[in-house]
């Protein structure tokens, strides 16, 4: 008969159960390394009914790269902008060396223009003249006498040079037949530039005739 202590079992019993114990923990220790496999087979997406978690995280590592490369091909290196600045710059500097063409350009157009009204208004000053009088009356031009009048940048004319002188007006009159004069009007700038001695900057030249029969 055995002696059995409060809270203990017998001896003959922990020694007849402890490979049961053993087979039992060596069970249990199969079923958690299994479930861990399984856990990472659902986390890479191999396994059914895999973890969402680890997979979004997976997700996540793996774009991450990507997302770097992505903002490294959207941005500018230094030798890009460099080149961007060097082309940016040839531009401009080509630019403002038209600048003074153009202004020229443009001085030149206006100093035609100017002189076209000028002409025009000689011939229809020469044309308003009445057939009995031999003298314009608003420029006071006589028919067959050579004259040179100078105007400003307004218009008004003067029969001598001044500061405000900006176009020479030169009238040429040829030989006609009775009743017919000829005239050959030519307008030049500056005005202290002779044409006769040289080169002025621009000029204007036309040719009229006049009924006076």
């Amino acid at each position: 008969m055995f002696n059995y202590s409060l809270g203990q079992r017998p001896k003959e019993t922990v020694n007849a159960n402890a490979p049961a114990l053993t087979v039992r923990f060596i069970a249990a220790l199969s079923r958690a390394f299994s479930a861990r496999s399984l856990c990472n087979l659902k986390s890479w997406g191999v396994a059914p009914g895999c973890d969402k978690s680890a997979l979004s995280a997976l997700n996540r590592s793996a774009r991450r790269p990507y997302n770097r490369c992505d903002s490294m091909a959207a941005a500018f290196s230094l030798v890009e902008l460099v080149l961007a600045l060097g082309v940016a710059g040839f531009c401009l500097f080509a630019v403002f060396g038209l600048m003074p063409v153009g202004m020229q350009t443009n001085r030149n157009a206006t100093s035609q223009t100017a002189a076209t009204n000028i002409i025009a208004g000689i011939v229809a000053d020469l044309r308003a003249t009445p057939a009995g009088a031999m003298t314009s009356p608003q420029f006071a031009i006589t028919f067959g006498t050579d004259k040179t009048l100078y105007f400003d940048t307004s218009g008004q004319a003067s029969t001598s040079l001044s500061t405000d002188s900006r176009y020479r007006l030169s009238i040429t009159w040829n030989s006609a037949p009775t009743g017919l004069h000829y005239a050959a009007l030519k307008v030049t700038w500056p005005a202290a530039a002779d044409p006769a001695v040289t080169t002025p900057s621009g000029s204007v030249e036309t040719f009229a005739a006049f009924d006076r029969s």
